[in-house]
């Protein structure tokens, strides 16, 4: 990035104005769609702005203007965990766990490295993320809409009496399958783990359900008062890649940056106060990393030396 700062500089410069435009969504907080069909976002735009805010902001550390850096890495996660709060596009929650790892937790070891101090400012952007965040309701609910206006536009055009189709029936599958995927937004972190497993248990029951619709005769057997709606169904649902176990991480993340930054040393880390919220177990320091556990290990960096053993807030 240094070899190549004054090319990348060039075009900080010629996207000045829209990223400008872009650090002024932390102004607002409500990003939910309107209408999923004419509000889609311009997602290889929106990822170039992310980058370039980024590059420019690792700029400013190079050249010690760390509370300039440090302000405008902040709007940067709060604009991100904005959209991520109300939005219903499922690459919107995709995007903060890739950034999450690939450009702020560098960012903040750079800032860490140049001696930055003020790390408060981060305290609300690195908070540990609430049920909405965590869980994706928005996305299926939309989905569902989507899905459902797409069947019926598919079918407007067509005489309904020559087909075995029931317009609620149709509905009611597509609702269970994404019943499956929505969670209690009063739901505990202590039972998320339990209700994902769940979740996927279901999905996999139903999708077992849906292969009937490539065996033909059975389908048409199981299916006989509504055999049109019921394959419309089971093969317009979409198959999801599975993502909130990663979301989880990605709070454990934020939760070990901010220990990162706040303790000065692993004496002074209150582990009590980053326990991990899913599994009530504390972070534990290996190989100058400091780490929770979930489906797979998750660190950052730990540069404040360590000792054999970390001591909680009730000793």
């Amino acid at each position: 990035m240094l070899v190549q700062r004054q090319e990348t500089e060039l075009v900080i410069q010629q996207y000045q104005a829209s990223l400008t435009a872009f650090y002024q969504l932390v102004n607002f907080d409500n990003f939910t769609n309107v209408d999923t069909f004419i509000t889609q976002p311009e997602i290889e735009e929106l990822i170039r702005l992310y980058r370039l805010a980024a590059n420019e902001i690792y700029y400013l550390i190079t050249d010690n203007k760390l509370d300039k850096a440090a302000a405008k890495l902040t709007v940067l996660l709060t604009i991100e965990r904005s959209l991520m709060h109300s939005s219903g596009e499922m690459i919107l929650h995709v995007l903060p766990i890739i950034h999450t790892e690939s450009l702020y937790q560098p960012l903040l070891v750079k800032l860490q490295h140049a001696g930055f101090t003020e790390w408060a400012v981060f305290d609300t952007a690195l908070s540990p993320l609430s049920n909405t965040e965590r869980l994706m309701n928005n996305v299926w609910r939309y989905e569902f809409a989507d899905q459902i206006n797409a069947i019926q536009n598919a079918l407007q055009a067509q005489n309904n009496n020559n087909f075995s189709y029931k317009p609620n029936m149709t509905v009611n599958i597509m609702a269970k399958f994404y019943q499956t995927k929505m969670l209690s937004e009063d739901i505990a972190p202590m039972a998320l783990l339990a209700a994902v497993e769940k979740s996927e248990e279901q999905i996999k029951a139903f999708n077992k359900k849906a292969k009937l619709a490539s065996q033909p005769w059975r389908h048409v057997l199981y299916n006989y008062r509504n055999i049109v709606g019921s394959l419309l169904a089971y093969t317009a649902t979409p198959r999801f890649i599975p993502i909130l176990t990663n979301k989880l991480e990605m709070d454990l993340q934020l939760q070990l940056l901010h220990a990162m930054v706040h303790a000065n040393s692993a004496a002074d880390l209150n582990t009590d106060r980053y326990r991990n919220p899913y599994t009530g177990e504390h972070p534990y320091l290996t190989d100058d990393k400091l780490c929770h556990k979930l489906a797979q290990e998750i660190c950052v960096p730990w540069p404040h030396g360590t000792q054999p053993t970390l001591i909680s807030a009730e000793h």
